[in-house]
């Protein structure tokens, strides 16, 4: 028995001393703390002021984009809480274009998918260009299409879906009949 506890304590003793095992103790931690700290920075990047083109197939959302995005304004009660962490502080200022009827939407949107890669200090570049297509009232798979300087854009990305789904179901809506009165109640979300 002393001889297999002298054996392990000799094995365990080499394998602390090599190198290899010294580097990996100093440098996983650090691997780890990047990994997990590295993503909130990209997404933090991404915060803040955004110009956004929406270029519109259906030509009947202008009332929903018409205006500068901003985020809600959080509710003390709800901050003391921790009930607002889902809002993050990100203003989009959205350049609203109708195409109606535009085939293919992509035609009508290559001049605002030009001016992503615009320099910067011209004052006329954007950052994202949502593609709303014509069929997106009557059409069971319209698919929005959008594009960003930035792979980590999700927020504006989400952002920017939500309104438009929300604008495009009270549209529906409101071709079957509904009053604008009863589509408010339908549609509006539960408080938490």
């Amino acid at each position: 028995m002393n001889k297999m506890f002298a054996v392990i304590k000799r094995e365990y003793l080499q394998a602390v001393r090599r190198k290899m095992f010294i580097f990996m103790t100093i440098f996983f931690p650090v691997l780890m703390a990047a990994l997990f700290t590295v993503p909130g920075f990209i997404m933090a990047r991404g915060l803040g002021g955004k110009k956004v083109a929406v270029v519109d197939g259906t030509g009947a959302l202008r009332s929903s984009f018409s205006h500068k995005i901003e985020p809600e304004v959080p509710d003390p009660k709800k901050a003391l809480s921790g009930g607002n962490r889902g809002e993050l502080p990100q203003s989009l200022d959205v350049e609203y274009a109708a195409a109606p009827g535009a085939t293919p939407p992509d035609k009508a949107a290559k001049p605002y998918l030009d001016r992503l890669n615009a320099p910067k200090e011209s004052g006329n570049r954007l950052d994202a260009v949502l593609l709303i297509p014509s069929n997106a009232f009557e059409g069971n798979d319209a698919k929005m299409t959008y594009y960003s300087r930035s792979s980590a854009d999700v927020i504006s990305q989400e952002r920017l879906a939500s309104i438009a789904n929300r604008a495009i179901q009270r549209q529906r809506l409101a071709a079957r009949g509904i009053a604008p009165a009863a589509i408010d109640t339908l549609t509006r979300e539960a408080k938490d």
